[in-house]
């Protein structure tokens, strides 16, 4: 289960970022290994369920000046905290990206996510617009912040209803160890998606970690 005070520490810290990363202290390439701790909400007209689980998964990315490349893919399982029949959670996303400036980059891609159970599989795709910031939490400092917001432009979802609208945020902190290439992060995010006329929400609130390397 995610602690509310644990996010409320995490996007604080991204607020007192105001440095800017400077070209040559952000990575060109990172692939690392993440650890989610997720809570979903699941609500129609009828019932509001929670579910709660571990998810692992992997991300990489690639820039190149000011374009860049970022993928990720995670899976795992999801306990009904009332009890009940266990769901496999898998999540992928790729997203194409360009830093018009040092501390600001805009993506655009898909991101899918299915909810598996031996029912059958509930497949949500959304195609989103992001906006991420960065910035360091002191000059010179390997210790740096983000914040990063999206909005589903579009989308699909295999329910009888159609798709209505996805948004999400996420912010935290990472840490770069001096003279290594490892990078440590820890992140909170909050997502959201919805059939049209709010006939059933899912909302996912997850505390991230990851150790990865680059350069």
């Amino acid at each position: 289960m995610i602690f509310r005070s644990v996010a409320l520490l995490v996007l604080c810290s991204v607020t007192v970022g105001t440095g800017a990363l400077r070209a040559q202290d952000r990575s060109k390439f990172v692939v690392a290994g993440v650890l989610g701790f997720s809570s979903v909400t699941q609500r129609t007209a009828l019932d509001t369920t929670k579910s709660s689980g571990t998810l692992f998964g992997l991300e990489a990315g690639f820039r190149y000046w000011r374009a860049e490349l970022r993928g990720r893919y995670s899976q795992g399982g999801l306990e009904p905290n009332g009890g009940g029949q266990s769901t496999d959670l898998v999540e992928g996303e790729l997203m194409l990206g360009v830093w018009p400036v040092d501390m600001l980059a805009l993506r655009f891609g898909p991101r899918a996510r299915s909810y598996v159970t031996n029912a059958g599989t509930v497949r949500w795709v959304f195609w989103e617009v992001r906006a991420r910031f960065e910035a360091s939490l002191s000059r010179g400092s390997s210790l740096w912040s983000y914040f990063e917001a999206w909005y589903a432009l579009t989308g699909s979802v295999n329910a009888a209803e159609s798709f209505g609208n996805g948004r999400g945020l996420e912010g935290g902190i990472g840490l770069l160890i001096p003279s290594t290439p490892v990078r440590l992060r820890l992140g909170y995010r909050i997502d959201q998606g919805r059939l049209q006329e709010d006939s059933r929400t899912e909302a996912i609130e997850e505390l991230i970690l990851a150790v990865g390397v680059g350069r």
